[in-house]
C-alpha cells in the first residue's frame, strides 16, 4: 500500500509540472487542447505499466525533467542546470541527455550577449560547473566521508578513492553485458537476433556433412550459446563480435550529432518571444537524444523508452510558426512513437 500510494502521489509532480509548462506555449492556449494533451500525458500506457506495477517512480522523475522545460521558458538557466543535475543524480538513466543540456546551456546561457570567449562567458561557465559540483558533493559527499575520523586521516585518499570506484561500478555495471535481461527492442536486439540466426544456420550446415561442414564447424563456438531469460548477467554473441561500452558511446554521440548541431547553430536573441522557440528546440533535442540512447546505448532497459514517449507529448500541436499541416504531422509522429514504444517496449 505504501508503494502504490507513494507512486500515485509522486506522479502529481509530473501533472503539476506539465500544467505549468503548457501554459507557456501558444499552441496550448486553447483549454480543450491543453486538457486533451494533459490527459494523454497522465494516462501514458508506459508509465502505467511500469510505475503502477513495478514502483520505480518514473512519473516523478519525468516531472523533474519537465521542470527543466518550465525553467527554460522562464530563461532561468541556472535553475535548469540545478534541476537537471538533481535529475541525473536521482537516476543516471538521464545522463544520456547531458550533451544536449550542456550545449544548450553553453549556447543560450554562457554565450548569450557575447560573440567571443571573454571573461563573462568563462565566468558563466564556471558558475555552471560549480552548480554541478555542489550537487554532486551534496549527493555523494556523505557516502564518501562516512565513518572517517582523525585516526584514518592518513588513509583518507585511498578510502575515498575505493568508495568512489565502488560508486562508479554500481552506477555503470558494464559487467551485465550489452543487453538487459529483458531485451529492449533496439538495434542490439536485432544484432542478437541475427547472431542467433547465424548460429542456427552454421549448426545446421555443420551437421549436413557437405563440403562446407568443416568450415562451419570451425566458426561455431566451443561452448553452447546461451540466451538471456530474465536473469541478470552478461551474454556474449555466439558468432558475431561482442560490442563494448565505448563503441556504444561513440555510436550514441554520432547519431546524436544532428540535435547537437541544431543547438549550436540556433540563433541568439534576447527577444521575449524566443523563449517558446528555445524551449521547443530543447524538447525536440531531448526526444532525439533519448531515442538515440535507447537505440544504440549499452545495457538499455526497456523503460528507457518512457523518456521520449512522455516528452514527445509536449510537441503536439506543432510549433507556433509552423505552417500548413504542422498539427497533423506532430500528431502522427506522436502516435507512431506511442504505439511502437508501448507495444514494442513493454
Amino acid at each position: 500500500y505504501f508503494q502504490r500510494c507513494s507512486v500515485l502521489f509522486s506522479e502529481y509532480l509530473l501533472e503539476l509540472a506539465a500544467m505549468a509548462c503548457m501554459t507557456h506555449f501558444s499552441r496550448f492556449k486553447d483549454f480543450k487542447r491543453r486538457e486533451a494533451v494533459h490527459l494523454l500525458l497522465i494516462l501514458n500506457g508506459g508509465l502505467i505499466m511500469v510505475d503502477h506495477m513495478h514502483f520505480q517512480y518514473n512519473g516523478m522523475l519525468m516531472g523533474i525533467l519537465v521542470l527543466t522545460f518550465d525553467a527554460c521558458f522562464r530563461k532561468r538557466y541556472l535553475t535548469v542546470a540545478l534541476i537537471f543535475s538533481c535529475l541525473v543524480l536521482s537516476k543516471h538513466l538521464f545522463m544520456t541527455l547531458a550533451p544536449v543540456y550542456a550545449l544548450f546551456l553553453w549556447r543560450f546561457y554562457c554565450m548569450e550577449g557575447s560573440h567571443s570567449y571573454d571573461i563573462r562567458v568563462l565566468g558563466r561557465f564556471g558558475v555552471l560547473v560549480l552548480v554541478a559540483l555542489v550537487t554532486i558533493g551534496v549527493c555523494f559527499g556523505p557516502v564518501l566521508l562516512d565513518g572517517l575520523d582523525n585516526d584514518l586521516a592518513s588513509k583518507l585518499p585511498d578510502i575515498v578513492k575505493e568508495r568512489f570506484l565502488q560508486i562508479l561500478s554500481r552506477l555503470f555495471p558494464f559487467g551485465r553485458g550489452l543487453v538487459h535481461s529483458y531485451w529492449a527492442p533496439n538495434v542490439w536486439a536485432v544484432y542478437y537476433f541475427l547472431d542467433r540466426f547465424a548460429y542456427a544456420a552454421l549448426k545446421r550446415l555443420a551437421l549436413s556433412g557437405g563440403f562446407a561442414a568443416d568450415a562451419a564447424t570451425k566458426l561455431l563456438p566451443v561452448d553452447s550459446v546461451s540466451t538471456v531469460s530474465g536473469l541478470v548477467g552478461g551474454v556474449a554473441p555466439a558468432v558475431f563480435k561482442d560490442i563494448s561500452a565505448p563503441v556504444c558511446m561513440v555510436l550514441v554521440l554520432a547519431f546524436m550529432t544532428p540535435a547537437l548541431f541544431r543547438i549550436m547553430t540556433a540563433p541568439l536573441s534576447n527577444k521575449a518571444s524566443d523563449s517558446e522557440s528555445r524551449t521547443s528546440l530543447l524538447i525536440k533535442c531531448v526526444v532525439h537524444a533519448s531515442l538515440t540512447a535507447f537505440l544504440f546505448g549499452y545495457h538499455v532497459h526497456e523503460k528507457a523508452i518512457l523518456v521520449p514517449l512522455v516528452v514527445q507529448t509536449f510537441l503536439l500541436g506543432g510549433d507556433k510558426d509552423s505552417k500548413g499541416d504542422g498539427d497533423r504531422v506532430a500528431f502522427n509522429l506522436y502516435f507512431e512513437l506511442a504505439v511502437a514504444g508501448v507495444a514494442g517496449g513493454f
